[in-house]
């Protein structure tokens, strides 16, 4: 199985970098997601070499989806690259994300998106995107290693507290031979 270094490469549009680096790269990365964006690009590598060395290195691309997104030609470029390495979407390499109303090519409207067009719902949607990209079973995972480290610190806890406690009957049996 391959590994990729990101687990997450964000396109997105100009228009919408706001949203993005004040809203959702906060929750992504809070989350301990290893997050990839535009400004992340080597300087002064051909943009197209920075697009495909972003979408090869992520477990997923996540596309913001917006009708600025959708008039930008690189943003389709990335899409159409994250989808190639997986036509049928079975690994989620592509996932939309739903920013505003905007018509979603064919290729894209048959994946599922992240709905995001209603602010209120923000905190819903963002449980939502981040049990799809499986930061579930990552904090589950931490928590059961979290469990087995407490157990073990307090064995050694109770093994320290039963040693000084043999130590102190010790010394008070030696004092009373002495008396």
């Amino acid at each position: 199985m391959r590994r990729h270094p990101h687990d997450l490469f964000v396109s997105y549009a100009p228009a919408d970098e706001l949203w993005v680096e004040e809203q959702l790269l906060p929750r992504l990365r809070m989350a301990s997601l290893r997050v990839l964006t535009p400004a992340d690009f080597e300087v002064g590598a051909p943009q197209l070499v920075n697009i495909e060395r972003a979408v090869d290195q992520c477990r997923h691309t996540l596309a913001v989806m917006t009708p600025a997104w959708l008039a930008h030609a690189w943003n389709d470029f990335e899409a159409l690259l994250a989808a190639s390495s997986d036509p049928a979407g079975r690994q989620r390499r592509l996932i939309p994300l739903r920013l505003q109303p905007c018509d979603v090519p064919p290729r894209i409207a048959m994946l599922t998106p992240a709905d995001f067009t209603n602010a209120e719902r923000f905190e819903e949607n963002m449980q939502r995107l981040l049990k799809g990209l499986g930061v579930r079973a990552q904090i589950f995972i931490s928590a059961k290693r979290a469990a087995t480290r407490q157990r073990r610190l307090n064995t050694l806890i109770e093994d320290s507290t039963h040693g000084q406690r043999t130590a102190q009957l010790r010394r008070r049996e030696n004092s009373d031979d002495k008396n």
